[in-house]
């Protein structure tokens, strides 16, 4: 799975309250997204690799362009481990049992 990348022109903004903050969210492709770090024009690659540390953990993200920055989003469901999706470190999860699975 590889990021998409838009202009920043052709996506919703919006606004929304989680956990207590304000953050700041966008559609596109009709879907939601959140805002996970922004970056400089000058550190595009900066931007890239963070979007893509985000897809390997198989979540979909969108890097944003504009004259002024990068933006990078991840879907907003994908609302577990923000700390991970901020530096676009891979996250590490506890294995899954197949025992627990069964019990839901």
């Amino acid at each position: 799975m590889f990021p998409i990348v838009v202009h920043e022109a052709t996506v919703r903004v919006f606004n929304y309250y989680f956990e207590g903050q304000i953050c700041q969210g966008m559609c596109c492709f009709r879907k939601f997204y959140r805002l996970v770090n922004t970056f400089s024009r000058r550190d595009r690659a900066q931007a890239c690799l963070a979007a893509q540390a985000l897809t390997h953990r198989q979540e979909q993200a969108v890097i944003t362009a504009s004259d002024q920055a990068y933006k990078v989003w991840l879907e907003i469901r994908s609302l577990d481990e923000p700390e991970a999706a901020e530096t676009g470190a891979p996250e590490k999860r506890a294995p899954v049992e197949k025992e627990a699975i069964l019990d839901c």
